[in-house]
């Protein structure tokens, strides 16, 4: 009886809390099971004999907890999680904090959080006042040789395809990238918060020689159509692998063969007059090295050109619009809609119903963009110098890096990227795409204030 009288008591206390944008609610509860065959198979589940650990997943600080509303309990921070243990048989947290005021949550099971049990949820908090920053951001590594194995900070990554995809902390981290036969590269990067970085990594071969002892003096040795010298020469730097090995004299030549060399050897080639062919023309035959050659300026990038954006204005017989006014921060800020430049100071007109992105630019200063889903006609105000919504980030990655994501259509970025000011009320569609690859496509809403993972997996045709 008198825990159901302090409860209500508390529910009547949050309830006279000011209903402003501030909040914290705890979402997607769940008790870690430990299975038979997970005991075997699986991780082991940590519990205490004593208390109940209960998880709280949050990318912010300056939580305070007290069980059943009056037994303060101290918080173990880990990476994106605050560990918590309870005494046994909780029912009431409650959860304070000096940005987002306080909560206090009903545990769902009935009897409490119990001892020798492991709990997990997420703690939620959301303002449209403040705006969330993740704590880490993408770094992509670009590497050649494709088959390479980084080491950066503490961990050791095998690279296939060329291309590594990290999710760290802001700041400096080394690293350091070999692959065989070639020379190893250290050094160190210094991520920021503001955008994902791409870092190329070209690692050097270890060079080859090749020493051709050619019999007569006044014959020219070429390799792979580089003259290097006449008589006995040495060639200078040679990567490893397969070189065409031509000896002649003006326009005849007597020997004309493919030569391997392997990494950081020193070959050295002895001819004999008898290893010399019979005088032929060069200009009648067919050079393999020159016939391999290709220009490679002629090659264009796949999807690299920008896709053009048809304005609002521009639509067709039959759609649908909504009556938009968007105002600046000032009389001489730009209103851009679609990365189409519509105004000054303020605009009035009309959008499709849909997705549309709208953004501010000052002293030549692009500003963050705001993303805008226009579900009805009825008319829409944006005033640029107030909080709009409460937005959330997506955080996309997945095993092809350098993938398009789109997000309602429009295109927002490669994978893995951040795509932030997202309106936490709609739910978005998704799509990945990649040359070589199935589109996959899903829907996903963001949380107010807080970061959402979004890793997808997509499939070679």
């Amino acid at each position: 009886m008198k825990k159901t009288l302090l409860y209500i008591l508390l529910l009547l206390a949050v309830a006279v809390l000011p209903a402003g944008a501030q909040q914290i609610s705890v979402e997607d509860y769940k008790c870690l099971k430990r299975t038979w065959l997970k005991r075997f198979l699986g991780p082991a589940v940590q519990v205490d004999k004593q208390q109940a650990i209960l998880d709280l997943t949050t990318n912010e600080k300056g939580f305070t907890f007290k069980a059943e509303g009056k037994i303060a309990v101290k918080a173990k921070e880990q990476k994106g999680i605050l560990q918590l243990l309870l005494p046994d048989r909780t029912h009431f947290l409650l959860i304070e904090h000096p940005d987002y005021g306080q909560t206090y949550w009903k545990v769902p099971d009935r009897k409490g959080l119990r001892k020798k049990k492991h709990y997990q949820a997420l703690l939620h908090t959301s303002s449209p006042t403040k705006t969330f920053k993740p704590g880490e951001q993408w770094l992509v590594m670009e590497i050649s040789p494709d088959n390479a194995i980084v080491h950066l900070d503490s961990t050791v990554t095998m690279v296939r395809n060329g291309k590594a995809q990290f999710f760290l902390p802001p700041g400096t981290h080394k690293y350091q990238v070999e692959s065989p036969f070639h020379e190893a590269v250290e050094d160190s990067v210094v991520l920021t918060d503001s955008v994902r970085m791409v870092l190329p990594v070209v690692l050097q071969p270890f060079y080859s020689y090749l020493t051709v002892e050619n019999p007569v003096a006044d014959y020219e040795v070429y390799i792979d159509d580089q003259y290097v010298g006449q008589g006995n020469t040495t060639s200078g730097h040679l990567a490893p692998g397969t070189h065409q090995l031509t000896i002649r004299k003006g326009k005849v030549y007597y020997y004309d063969k493919k030569v391997t060399v392997a990494p950081a050897e020193k070959k050295v080639l002895s001819l004999t007059v008898d290893s010399l062919h019979g005088p032929q023309m060069l200009a009648f035959r067919e050079h393999p090295v020159m016939n391999s050659r290709k220009d490679s300026n002629a090659l264009a990038s796949a999807g690299g050109d920008s896709v053009a954006v048809v304005p609002a204005s521009a639509t067709t017989d039959g759609t649908r619009y909504v009556p938009v006014t968007i105002k600046a921060p000032n009389d001489s800020s730009e209103i851009w809609v679609d990365r189409e430049r519509v105004g000054i100071g303020s605009w009035s007109g009309a959008l499709t119903l849909g997705f549309h992105a709208v953004s501010i630019k000052a002293g030549g200063l692009d500003g963050k963009p705001t993303y805008l889903f226009l579900d009805s006609t009825f008319p829409k105000t944006i005033d640029m110098t107030a909080p709009q919504e409460d937005y959330g980030i997506l955080n996309v990655s997945g095993n092809v890096v350098g993938a398009r994501v789109l997000v309602n259509g429009q295109q927002m970025g490669v994978t893995p990227c951040l795509i932030e000011n997202l309106p936490s009320r709609y739910i978005y569609t998704v799509t990945l795409q990649m040359d070589g690859y199935h589109d996959k496509t899903l829907k996903v809403k963001p949380r107010g204030n807080d970061m959402v993972d979004v890793v997808v997996t997509m499939k070679k045709k």
